[in-house]
């Protein structure tokens, strides 16, 4: 079944399109199959093939900045990238103003693209889950914060004080250990904060190890699973 007939099925049946239906090929293919170029299928949305790319690929520009932020989704999420290739890929997704090796500024060029930087981050940190990517320190002390609409939410789902604590230092170092956060909150009772933040979605968990990832897809039930998409579920300006 092709996405079209898939997408009038639904229609007919009542369903909301608008669901199914990324606003930026970035924010929910999150990249381009390296060999022949298409959007990326979401491994959770049911198999359902990301919405078609809005780009003029006769525009160089816009090309040029597409393959930058492959290059560096590509460095920061692989397992298998060398560590100084990650640590340069995060430090230019995260950090406000950093630049890649040809001058390219992260955030300009995810606005340039229709994609929103937060986001973009949002799924990095998703997909270093899901790879298994350890980071051995924090990112970068000027990384931008723990975003504002994402904090508000810990708050309005979690609670306030020490889960939005947690929050900041897990969104801070990408793979921490819960041994470390136990560290940091020495005297203080997180687990308690922690298993709400994980059973919310808002973090996931692997080896013992903490990513803040805004939405984890393996909290939803099955019949939510399939109509969902991480871009639309962000309800973020930026």
């Amino acid at each position: 079944m092709d996405q079209l007939t898939a997408d009038s099925e639904l229609d007919a049946q009542g369903e909301d399109e608008d669901i199914l239906v990324p606003d930026s090929p970035w924010e929910a293919a999150f990249g381009l199959d390296e060999a022949g170029g298409d959007p990326v299928e979401d491994d959770w949305d049911d198999n359902r093939p990301a919405a078609p790319m809005e780009i003029d690929f006769d525009d160089p520009v816009s090309e040029h900045l597409l393959n930058a932020l492959r290059r560096a989704a590509r460095d920061a999420c692989n397992v298998n990238s060398h560590d100084e290739a990650r640590k340069k890929a995060l430090r230019w997704m995260f950090v406000p103003g950093a630049q890649d090796r040809e001058g390219l500024d992260f955030e300009h060029a995810c606005l340039a693209l229709q994609a929103r930087p937060n986001v973009f981050r949002s799924r990095a940190v998703l997909q270093m889950w899901r790879a298994g990517v350890v980071l051995e320190d924090p990112l970068p002390i000027e990384s931008a914060p723990l975003p504002s609409d994402f904090e508000s939410e810990v708050m309005a789902r979690v609670g306030f004080g020490l889960p939005v604590d947690l929050a900041h230092a897990i969104w801070s170092w990408p793979s921490i250990m819960v041994f470390d956060l136990m560290q940091r909150f020495e005297g203080q009772d997180i687990s308690k904060a922690l298993r709400a933040l994980d059973a919310e979605g808002l973090v996931a968990v692997s080896q013992m190890r903490l990513y803040y990832v805004a939405r984890n897809p393996d909290t939803l039930p099955i019949h939510l699973l399939r109509r969902f998409s991480f871009a639309k579920s962000l309800h973020i300006a930026y």
